[in-house]
């Protein structure tokens, strides 16, 4: 009968694509071969063995190839999207802490340059074609593999756990930020090894973004204020240094009077007020992401000597030992030897070994989680770029 070795070649497969659980592929080949190979009458049985054996079994290593290559694919995929979701909720909590910077922890686990180009979009070519009307363009910029994950990390732990690191914060506060000077003072320390060859102008970047950096956490709070345009200016302000590693967006809000009034707002889920503040963080970002993008692609390495400056003068916020005067200020002091000293100490050590780590391991290098030919142009030149500057 025509065709009764396909027949059998299409029982066969379907049995293999069961064990990979990937029927829809093995009806896909099959179908190719029905449809568009035109084979001879062979009743004979020798025919059958020669020519349809050789067949099935060279199916099978095709189809169970590509099969382990796809499963492979989606397991990375997954993977991916895991440490994604998880880098957002530390990135939430970092944001949620006054001194430390969810830019920070974008910057330590390599997904800076991502983050930056997907706001890049979000804020500029995506709005503009979903007025003209391309929708289907504009949805197939968003990179959604990398802000899904990402955002509903960052989201989760901001209104999930504002709660308790709030309660962390009042009961163990020694502990949290030992914990987070270990981590800060690790980036810091494996930023500063991207550098190869420190020249002077680099050199006075980092002392100057230190000093800055030094002197403006140490400023006095001022008073806040619930008013629509204040928190729309806090918004834009705190969002730029959010952006920037080592500059803590909270402890932005704390200075200007208006982080007790925004964690509030987030506590009570005040959407009006919230709502207020993320359109000035819109505009916040839709401007100094420009900004700090054009530096970093064209003044690279300077850019990162002053932001390593930065993460280094932030330490001083979150210095696990302050005391705190009748008006309010604080000032950092010497602990005390006491049992407390080992865990904090201990604390601060796993927060610099776990960069460490990461960056063996190859988390905290450039790996992509945008895999488009756009992402690759704009920035592949970050490596190795503007050597002299």
């Amino acid at each position: 009968m025509q065709y009764s070795f396909v027949m059998e070649l299409k029982n066969k497969s379907k049995q293999i694509a069961k064990r990979c659980i990937y029927n829809d592929l093995a009806n896909i080949i099959i179908s190719y071969f029905v449809h568009f190979k035109k084979l001879p009458d062979s009743p004979a049985p020798q025919y059958k063995s020669r020519e349809a054996t050789w067949r099935h079994s060279h199916f099978q290593s095709i189809l169970c190839s590509t099969m382990s290559t796809h499963a492979t694919h989606e397991s990375n995929s997954d993977k991916s999207r895991i440490r994604l979701f998880f880098t957002g909720v530390t990135m939430g909590i970092a944001d949620l802490i006054p001194g430390v910077s969810g830019g920070t922890i974008a910057f330590l686990f390599g997904i800076y340059d991502e983050l930056l180009y997907s706001i890049k979009l979000m804020t500029g070519r995506v709005p503009k074609l979903l007025l003209s009307g391309k929708f289907t363009q504009a949805f197939g910029l968003i990179p959604f593999g990398f802000l899904l994950p990402l955002g509903a990390g960052i989201a989760g732990a901001i209104f999930g756990l504002v709660h308790i690191v709030s309660y962390l914060l009042d009961t163990q506060a020694v502990l949290v930020w030992s914990l987070f000077f270990g981590l800060v003072l690790g980036s810091a320390y494996v930023v500063s090894r991207r550098i190869t060859t420190w020249t002077l102008n680099r050199t006075l970047l980092l002392l100057i973004g230190f000093v800055l950096t030094f002197i403006i956490v140490g400023l006095p709070a001022i008073g806040g204020s619930a008013a629509p345009l204040a928190v729309f200016g806090t918004g834009v302000i705190a969002i730029t240094a959010m952006i920037l590693p080592g500059i803590s967006g909270s402890l932005i809000m704390v200075l200007l009077g208006q982080y007790e009034i925004i964690i509030k707002a987030v506590a009570d889920r005040d959407i009006a007020l919230l709502a207020i503040f993320a359109a000035g963080a819109i505009i916040g970002l839709a401007l100094f992401v420009r900004l700090l993008t054009w530096l970093l692609k064209h003044y690279h390495f300077a850019v990162i000597a002053f932001l390593i400056g930065v993460m280094a003068g932030s330490l001083r916020k979150i210095w696990p030992w302050q005391s705190t005067d009748a008006s309010g200020a604080t000032a950092n002091m010497l602990p005390a030897l006491e049992l407390s000293l080992v865990w904090a100490i201990l604390l601060g050590l796993i927060g610099f070994v776990i960069v460490l780590m990461l960056e063996r391991r190859g988390v905290a290098q450039e790996h992509s989680d945008i895999h488009t030919r756009e992402f690759e142009q704009e920035f592949k030149e970050l490596e190795g770029r503007n050597t002299k500057k």
